[in-house]
């Protein structure tokens, strides 16, 4: 091995690693997220899954917000890292088997909402749009 890994070349006076610099690529990483996830892209996907949140739940709905919404998308994406995609909500938030991550960010009963009440686009007029292409 010509040097030394991590904090350990950087204690010999060496550069650091990617791993040392783990809050910056994280932040990169969130930057480069919300590079696809534009605010008015998230403001689009709010008021069409608050539409269909309404529809589907009545008052039990509460109003989306970009805090929920970026939690909801954190959700899926970690269990796409954990290869958690075929594992049922209930499992995922349960005592026995689930991940405290999971239940520590929002509730099942929420997730699940949020998950179902999804919306990327108007359905009210998607047949006149796909007519149109």
């Amino acid at each position: 091995m010509s040097s030394l890994p991590g904090r350990q070349q950087e204690a010999r006076g060496g550069q650091p690693d990617d791993r040392s610099r783990r809050s910056d690529s994280t932040r990169d990483m969130i930057e480069s997220f919300h590079l696809f996830l534009t605010p008015a892209i998230k403001d689009t996907i709010i008021r069409l899954t608050n539409v269909e949140g309404t529809e589907r739940y009545g008052d039990r709905w509460a109003v989306l917000d970009v805090v929920e919404l970026d939690v909801n998308l954190g959700i899926l994406l970690l269990q796409g890292v954990y290869h958690d995609g075929t594992v049922t909500v209930s499992d995922l938030w349960s005592e026995g088997y689930g991940k405290k991550i999971y239940q520590a960010c929002m509730s099942r009963i929420r997730f699940s909402q949020i998950t179902c009440s999804l919306r990327f686009d108007d359905k009210n007029t998607r047949e006149e749009r796909m007519g149109a292409g």
